[in-house]
């Protein structure tokens, strides 16, 4: 790895951000600024030592330094705001990377939000949910680039203001990583009502709606894929293609489609919170139905006040077995038309590197990614699960803050591959804690993770990292 040009890099970027800020307008600029180190017994880590980073930690030995600069929205009542940041990453592990884990600009005017570049999604559930709250997208992968627009709190309805309030986001991103489609198109909206309004008990239904689209194809025999605009609106629509020399995009929808419907029943007070949760999966039509079994079901618990021995707690099951039924999909139906089962999540015919980026899966991290000799992602070689996960925050004897998980999942691989052993336990732990800086002029973290079952190597491994934050 060349230090010289991390260091360079690092202070470019810190000086282009500090003279922006400088001449936009008089806004509060926060640093961040750090090193880490893991190390394990095995040549890979243990699997919560990498998943759920944002894509930042390589999956072997590795030391990591890192710098962050956000300046971000400023508390006021003015209609029209914007916030900014760079977070530039180096890591050494058996070769050298240097990239931008950050880089974007968002802008506010009244209730709407438009944010542009490489952003990473908000940590929700105090960072032990497995998903981070959305089974699509977990924090497991590098954020994706992209323009997204739309409202991020919850606009009450005319009139209904008391009980009912809506809110949504549309966006499109390209992925910049080698895979079988090179600048694959990722077009997602999502719509939310909330009734309940600012009441203890409220009650969100949501869906939410992925598209990986266009792009170039490394296979000759599909080649550069449709993007055009009427495509396009086929995409926003999933409806088939113009294409009849691409049957299944041409009879069965443009791109790889996938989502969900996301239902949360939550109630709050000034002591607690709570909240329980369901997001089910569709790769197809035939997933689209709220009663299939495939998805998540979680349970959070938090207390608002104080420094308790458990401060808040998860737990989630997952089941992704189903995926239609075990009939493959395009087979032909006694009863007219075609079969729609073995959905196999996340993969796709066309699109052949699947829901991955960069290598790590997008969504849940339990699915685990494949790839060929040559690094490029093949897709999930793993997506029938059985899964619990549990998590807490709390402090140690009252002051030591601390973060610990512990997952449980039964394996099958696809329906496709099906693991020839059968069904394939692994467990995997982690616990983290952060030791108090009261003496000290950084923070210390300290994280000990392991992996157990039939899956994963039997690793432990340990992390640490040293960081400095502040105003410039």
């Amino acid at each position: 790895m060349n230090i010289k040009r991390i260091i360079s890099s690092t202070i470019l970027c810190a000086l282009i951000l500090v003279s922006f800020s400088s001449f936009a307008q008089k806004k509060d600029l926060r640093y961040k600024v750090g090193a880490s180190a893991a190390i394990s017994s095995k040549s890979t880590l243990p699997f919560w030592l990498v998943s759920n980073k944002n894509g930042i930690i390589p999956d072997e030995n590795n030391g990591l330094l890192f710098l962050n600069i956000k300046s971000d929205f400023t508390p006021s009542k003015s209609n029209f705001d914007f916030s900014y940041a760079a977070s530039l990453v180096g890591s050494q592990g058996k070769k050298g990377e240097v990239f931008f884990d950050e880089l974007y600009t968002s802008l506010k005017w009244k209730t709407i939000f438009l944010d542009l570049g490489i952003k990473h999604e908000k940590t929700l559930f105090n960072n032990i949910s497995s998903t981070n709250g959305n089974i699509f997208n977990s924090r497991n992968s590098r954020p994706i680039p992209k323009l997204s627009i739309g409202f991020r709190n919850y606009i009450p309805l005319p009139y209904l203001e008391d009980w009912l309030a809506i809110k949504g986001l549309y966006s499109e991103g390209i992925m910049l990583d080698d895979r079988s489609v090179d600048k694959t198109h990722i077009h997602y909206k999502n719509a939310y009502i909330k009734i309940g309004g600012n009441r203890k008990l409220n009650f969100i239904l949501g869906f939410q709606h992925y598209a990986m689209w266009g792009g170039t194809s490394s296979n000759p025999k599909y080649g550069k894929l449709p993007s055009n605009f009427e495509n396009y609106i086929r995409v926003i629509q999933a409806k088939g293609g113009t294409d009849e020399s691409l049957y299944f995009e041409w009879e069965n929808s443009v791109g790889n489609h996938l989502g969900g419907w996301d239902i949360h029943l939550s109630y709050k007070t000034t002591k607690f919170s709570m909240e329980l949760y369901r997001q089910t999966m569709l790769e197809d039509h035939s997933g689209i139905y709220i009663t299939r079994p495939d998805g998540v079901t979680g349970f959070f618990a938090e207390y608002n006040k104080g420094k308790r021995w458990i401060q808040s707690f998860i737990y989630e099951n997952y089941y992704t077995k189903y995926q239609s039924g075990s009939t493959p999909g395009g087979s032909p139906n006694p009863n007219g038309g075609l079969y729609t089962g073995q959905d196999n999540y996340f993969n796709n015919g066309i699109y052949q590197s699947g829901w991955t980026y960069y290598g790590k899966t997008i969504g849940l991290p339990f699915f685990y990614p494949s790839s060929d000799k040559d690094g490029l992602s093949t897709g999930i070689y793993n997506n029938r699960i059985i899964g619990h996960h549990l998590g807490a925050t709390g402090y140690l004897f009252h002051k030591i803050p601390y973060r610990a998980m512990l997952s449980y999942t039964q394996n099958w691989g696809t329906y496709g591959s099906p693991f020839t052993s059968g069904m394939k336990e692994q467990v995997s732990g982690l616990f983290e804690m952060n030791l108090p800086k009261d003496k000290l002029p950084f923070d210390i973290s300290f994280t000990i993770a392991f992996d157990k079952g039939q899956v994963l190597k039997d690793n432990i491994g340990c992390f640490l990292k040293l960081s400095r934050s502040g105003l410039l």
